[in-house]
């Protein structure tokens, strides 16, 4: 779940750091995704709260909160100490057998259709909005996705595990609703990967790679500079495996 997670960030040139629940500013993040984090160490869920009531936007998931840092269950429900952060209650996790799937169903306009498959949470909204709905067997109608407001940020849940599709979709919304700055704002074509960092300045550097086969072409919504010839450029044509850097 975490590689699924990052790849939808990372294919879309958001930067993404993997922090631990020992790290003391979460405030210097917009998103904190934290999919199947089963375990909570002492303090970690008040960091969360006081991370979202400041403005953050949270993602958790089905098996999110489920023991405390002796590896003890959580007697008064799931996610444990953020049940009321998520704004729902997890009764039960379903595993579904190999190769059988069920889907979530958004609730706004268009109604559109995610499979999901492996582990599907049986959950009660408590407060929380619901944005999407388990759409088959004993659990339909039931939330699959919802978001509770808390202070100045929001806390989402994901009942189910989700297909590359969903992810990409949503870490989408997630971004451009927190304003994330991507490396490159510009649409990007499959299996190429723009990455920022910083230099000795504190300039922006991006370094812009191919990560396929093929020849691809990149259009560039601003001009950009080549660091190896100096070029200014607002296309690039990246050959099979190549890196390109921008200044």
């Amino acid at each position: 779940d975490v590689h699924a997670w990052h790849r939808a960030f990372w294919e879309q040139g958001i930067p993404v750091d993997m922090i631990d629940m020992e790290c003391d500013d979460l405030s210097r993040y917009k998103v904190i995704a934290a999919p199947m984090l089963y375990m909570y160490r002492a303090g970690f869920a008040k960091k969360l709260r006081e991370f979202v009531e400041n403005g953050g936007v949270l993602v958790g998931t089905y098996n999110t909160g489920i023991v405390n840092d002796t590896d003890l269950c959580y007697l008064g429900g799931w996610p444990g100490e953020t049940m009321d952060l998520f704004g729902l209650w997890n009764e039960e996790i379903d595993s579904l057998p190999e190769g059988a799937t069920n889907a979530m169903v958004c609730c706004g306009e268009g109604h559109r259709r995610y499979t999901v498959r492996d582990l599907c949470a049986i959950v009660h909204a408590k407060g929380a909005e619901v944005l999407a709905e388990y759409d088959d067997d004993f659990y339909k109608g039931r939330p699959a996705l919802t978001v509770n407001r808390c202070g100045q940020g929001k806390a989402y849940y994901v009942a189910a595990r989700a297909e590359a599709d969903f992810l990409r979709d949503f870490c989408t919304k997630l971004a451009d609703d927190a304003g994330v700055v991507r490396a490159l704002n510009t649409a990007l074509p499959y299996g190429v990967v723009p990455m920022m960092r910083m230099d000795e300045t504190g300039k922006a550097v991006v370094f812009v790679q191919n990560f396929t086969g093929e020849t691809k072409p990149l259009v560039l919504n601003e001009t950009c500079t080549v660091f190896e010839t100096g070029e200014k450029t607002d296309a690039l044509t990246l050959a099979p495996y190549e890196t390109v850097i921008l200044l």
